[in-house]
């Protein structure tokens, strides 16, 4: 989990669940695991806020928004909270 914050202020959480997994490294990285990742990820927003934003893991609040999202910059998957 990392947790971002400007000016004193939260402003984004990102999140990883791990299960499963021994120790990732970019020795033993994939980018088929990572699509396999944001999937579970998927699935456990899916499961805890039901369906997203027009049928996308995606979900919008007047707090901010929560996404499933992949970067291939980064090589991650990761669930991000993301405060107004």
């Amino acid at each position: 989990m990392n947790l971002l914050f400007k000016d004193e202020k939260l402003t984004e959480i990102r999140l990883c669940l791990q299960p499963n997994r021994n120790n990732p490294t970019w020795n033993n990285w994939s980018e088929a695991e990572e699509l396999t990742m944001k999937k579970e990820h998927e699935n456990f927003l899916l499961s805890q806020l039901g369906p997203g934003n027009a049928g996308v893991c995606s979900y919008s609040y007047n707090w901010g928004n929560i996404d499933s999202v992949y970067s291939e910059i980064e090589g991650a998957s990761e669930i991000i909270v993301k405060y107004k």
